[in-house]
């Protein structure tokens, strides 16, 4: 007895990778912690959906590291780093039987400024930290710490921001974004005193701040991805 296949059943499983975060939800929740209106419901929904981008960063850059995640059962493929000339890097799982060429593995990733670059450790810290948080204050300052991160801050050269692999926008949308968020003085306090701290570290960066003389050089910066994997790094 012969079966039609399906030509889609043939197709090997891809990893598929979550979105960067809207501006527009991340905004109202700065909005409404200004006036006072703790929306617990809102913060989940920006938390939730930021730690989910998150773990896709997280673990496109552990495959680049050569610790590849199979999709399917989530197992841990060691990748061959350095394959002979001419020889097709192959993903094998041996739990489940999945397999794919590294390249598409590469390629599905590709261009989606999915890399953490310098943000991996504070990525690691929110992937471990959030879903423990239980009340609105906990949420909202561990959002607010992540976004406003500096790629390599913690070597002691802080780079571009972070908030570039996790928000949609240009790097010079999102600074804007971020440099504009709202307070005021029903604002959680930390948030405050981030956003002064934040607005210190960003001055005279290639990306600029409004206002900032370094904003009309933004035309000649590194773009996004050299900013974030090292190239726009400062001392670098």
């Amino acid at each position: 007895m012969t079966r039609n296949v399906d030509p889609k059943d043939s197709q090997p499983l891809l990893p598929s990778w979550n979105p960067r975060v809207s501006r527009q939800r991340i905004w109202q929740m700065y909005h409404n912690d200004a006036r006072g209106n703790r929306d617990e419901d809102l913060v989940d929904d920006v938390g939730w959906t930021l730690l989910l981008r998150v773990e896709s960063c997280i673990t496109v850059t552990e495959a680049q590291k050569g610790r590849v995640k199979c999709p399917k059962c989530e197992k841990v493929i060691q990748r061959d780093l350095r394959p002979r000339r001419g020889e097709v890097s192959m993903l094998e799982c041996g739990d489940c039987g999945w397999s794919l060429p590294w390249e598409d593995y590469r390629k599905t990733f590709h261009n989606k400024h999915l890399e953490c670059g310098g943000l991996f450790v504070p990525c690691q810290e929110f992937a471990r930290d959030y879903p423990r948080a239980r009340t609105y204050q906990e949420k909202v300052i561990l959002i607010d710490m992540l976004i406003h991160r500096f790629h390599w801050e913690m070597e002691g050269t802080p780079g571009a921001p972070g908030a570039a692999v996790l928000i949609g926008g240009t790097m010079a949308e999102i600074v804007d974004f971020l440099n504009r968020l709202t307070y005021g003085d029903q604002s959680t306090p930390a948030l405050v005193e981030r956003r002064q701290a934040w607005r210190e570290r960003a001055k005279g960066k290639p990306y600029g701040l409004p206002g900032d003389d370094s904003a009309g050089r933004n035309r000649g910066q590194p773009p996004i991805s050299g900013l974030l994997l090292g190239r726009g790094r400062p001392g670098r």
